[in-house]
């Protein structure tokens, strides 16, 4: 795996169509529509609780849209994928929700079990989600190349028989390597934000997050998450150039 390779790609891939690095950024901000009321200063927790509610329902569309980069991206398309068929792109959403929860229960259990066991239970839960989230990554990954079957997800022996063709040293390194990105670029956006509270509004650095520094993150790691899952079969010089036109 050239993960020299993987990393430039996928940070390149975000840039490759601001029209839809933009449309991105606008349902990621309408999805943290309950953040930015609460930047208002609101305490309305009724209408701050709906507005979570609205904003579950339309992250879900950028779920489906991250399905879509892997999607395309397995299909050697090197450009944002179009957004259409939305209903599928909704549902492909809950899919990716449901993959993430399925994998963090144990997580969820250790945590409960903390009554009978104290704190040590939240470290080895939070070990666990450290060590699950590249399973996780190529969980999505396997489901998307097996027609979005939700089933495919939980086929622990054929995910960890791919893992085992990528290699786990370069998984990790991947892991590595993006984590120290995202760490970066969430840092950034953060200071970003802050500064612009500061020094012009709450609001709108609360709006300027999500609408242009969430879609870079989410673009980069799903586009690297792809080209990991097929490091073991597509050689770098086969990746086309334009988008595909299907869903």
């Amino acid at each position: 795996m050239d993960i020299k390779f993987i990393v430039k790609d996928s940070l390149m891939y975000p840039l490759s169509d601001w029209k839809k690095y933009l449309i991105l950024g606008i349902i990621i901000m309408f999805s943290s529509i309950s953040d930015i009321f609460v930047a208002t200063g609101a305490k309305n927790f009724t209408l701050i609780g709906l507005l979570t509610i609205v904003g579950f329902l339309v992250g879900a569309l950028a779920y489906g849209y991250q399905v879509k980069i892997v999607r395309s991206s397995l299909a050697g398309f090197s450009e944002l994928p179009d957004f259409n068929s939305w209903f599928e792109m909704f549902m492909n959403g809950i899919e990716v929700v449901i993959v993430s929860i399925g994998y963090l229960i144990p997580a969820f259990l250790i945590i409960w079990s903390m009554i009978l066991f104290g704190g040590i239970s939240v470290i080895l839960a939070i070990l666990y989600v450290i060590v699950v989230i590249p399973v996780i990554s190529m969980a999505i990954a396997h489901m998307v190349n097996n027609e979005s079957k939700l089933s495919a997800a939980f086929k622990f022996g054929e995910i960890f028989n791919k893992i085992g063709s990528i290699g786990w040293l370069n998984l990790v390194v991947w892991y590595v390597v993006t984590g120290i990105l995202l760490l970066i670029m969430s840092f950034l956006g953060v200071y970003v934000n802050m500064a612009i509270s500061m020094d012009i509004s709450s609001i709108v650095g609360a709006v300027l997050l999500p609408l242009l520094i969430m879609p870079y993150i989410e673009m980069y790691l799903y586009r690297s998450i792809a080209l990991v899952y097929m490091s073991d079969k597509i050689p770098e010089e086969e990746y086309k150039t334009s988008p595909p036109e299907t869903s």
